[in-house]
């Protein structure tokens, strides 16, 4: 029971019987948002329409001036820009608390990305630092979102960030027993 209701390549506001940049709908990947009878979808080259729900007709296009790969969003009944949403990622070169014990490359990567398929040392290692870069990243995540008076200062999140990474060490010691060096380097940095 689908069918299509209308087609909208765009439409020529000016009249001059071309469609202009601004006034064509450009390929898109997302999907649409719809409230009040209107549509809304941004397309590929960053323009945002706002069509009627029932007819295709335009009621009005933006350019955002720069691509969009995703789709619209409607929250408490607006469409507007929402609060700053920071996108971080959580990686080895990314983390330095504990850079004297080791960890910053992977050794899956070895091998074409293949080193830890071979070793189960490997695997362990990579695990592991991977529970320690994630906490270290997601703590420096937490306190960079608090107000620049009620962030910790670098002893505290020393503290906070050593005593994550020891109940890691601590909850694994068992499980990986491959990699003794690894979690007495780890000890060692962790005593300081």
């Amino acid at each position: 029971n689908s069918a299509a209701k209308w087609h909208y390549p765009g439409l020529d506001a000016d009249g001059d019987g071309k469609l202009s940049f601004e006034e064509t709908m450009h390929r898109t990947c997302g999907t649409v948002a719809i409230q009040d009878g209107l549509l809304f979808v941004a397309d590929f080259s960053g323009l945002f329409h706002c069509l009627d729900l029932k007819t295709g007709k335009p009621h009005w296009t933006h350019d955002m001036l720069a691509a969009s790969w995703g789709s619209p969003l409607i929250a408490d009944g607006n469409i507007d820009e929402l609060d700053e949403i920071k996108v971080d990622r959580i990686s080895p070169e990314d983390c330095s608390a504990l850079t004297s014990a080791g960890g910053q490359r992977l050794k899956g990567a070895m091998f074409n990305a293949f080193g830890a398929f071979f070793s189960r040392a490997y695997r362990e290692h990579d695990y592991l630092w991977g529970r320690l870069h994630g906490a270290e990243r997601l703590i420096d995540l937490v306190v960079s979102s608090l107000p620049a008076k009620a962030r910790p200062d670098a002893a505290t999140l020393g503290e906070i960030r050593r005593a994550a990474f020891r109940a890691i060490v601590a909850a694994e010691r068992a499980h990986l027993v491959d990699i003794s060096d690894t979690i007495a380097a780890l000890d060692a940095a962790l005593a300081e």
